[in-house]
């Protein structure tokens, strides 16, 4: 009779801690297959991907990336796909890693469409190191804000504009020229080449308010950036229309200084003739 008693006593033991179990595991395992149902529902599964904007970057390529982020599960359960845990800020991440992308939105339209909007840096100008004999030209595009974004294969020619700075070595995403001081630079390159038929190497930047134009023929024009671009080019229009300096219009003089005003400094090129000699005049009152 005892052993019948401690039979059913383990008996009723193991009954209860099965009951337990089943008690603490069935919700689990119902909640379990719950999230398993819902979050593999075809109608919140992200099934469309649709890229838009951009100029020169493939789309496809933006979209080969967010395929790439949505591959595989949370803690072997949850589709990354699943509409309402996609993971938005890792997208936006990897499609800024992407060289040129700028800004990125994503926006979930339905349960199974995504669509992803990005812009692009478009290169308005060079941001280049100081030329050197040994290393003439390593330059990074920067666009028309001033940030640099990709570095630049050797180029030759003008149809970038180049910048460079007295103080900074050129440094990706970084932005040292602002969107005002490019324009006006990039302003008065343009009128001085076409009135004057300068060929401009690059554009040195001094401080915030001064620039200074090395042309093709070793001369320097140098302008202030607290006046604007028509009120510099007449000054130096100005200077042209004298006939002490009209022989200058070649652009054959070491520098011509229109930072100062209604002030104009002008220095001529050192000429040997049985003696170096230079010229140095000022106009004032234009």
């Amino acid at each position: 009779m005892k052993g019948k008693a401690r039979t059913t006593t383990k008996l009723r033991r193991v009954l209860t801690r099965v009951l337990i179990v089943l008690i603490i595991f069935t919700p689990l395992a119902i909640l379990s297959y719950g999230a398993w149902y819902v979050t593999h529902l075809s109608a919140l599964t992200l099934r469309e991907i649709k890229v838009e904007g951009g100029k020169t970057i493939s789309r496809s390529e933006i979209e080969k990336v967010v395929n790439e982020e949505l591959t595989g599960t949370y803690y072997h359960l949850v589709p990354k796909r699943f509409a309402w845990f996609y993971p938005e800020e890792r997208i936006i991440e990897q499609i800024k890693a992407v060289p040129r992308v700028k800004d990125v939105t994503v926006e979930r339209t339905s349960g199974d469409e995504l669509v992803i909007n990005f812009s692009e840096y478009l290169p308005f100008a060079l941001w280049c190191a100081h030329p050197t004999v040994s290393e003439p030209d390593r330059c990074l595009f920067i666009d028309d804000e001033g940030t640099a974004f990709a570095s630049a294969p050797p180029l030759s020619g003008s149809a970038l504009l180049r910048f460079v700075d007295e103080k900074n070595e050129p440094a990706l995403h970084q932005q040292i020229f602002s969107h005002d001081w490019l324009q006006l630079g990039g302003e008065f390159a343009s009128e001085i080449k076409e009135h004057f038929g300068f060929t401009i190497l690059y554009l040195e930047r001094i401080n915030e308010s001064e620039i200074f134009y090395h042309l093709g023929s070793g001369g320097l024009v140098k302008i202030s950036s607290d006046k604007n671009a028509t009120t510099t080019l007449n000054d130096l229009q100005t200077i042209f229309s004298n006939p002490q300096f009209s022989h200058l219009r070649s652009g054959d003089f070491a520098h011509i200084d229109l930072r100062y005003g209604n002030k104009v400094f002008v220095k001529e090129k050192e000429v040997e003739q049985n003696a170096s000699s230079s010229t140095e005049g000022e106009i004032v009152d234009q």
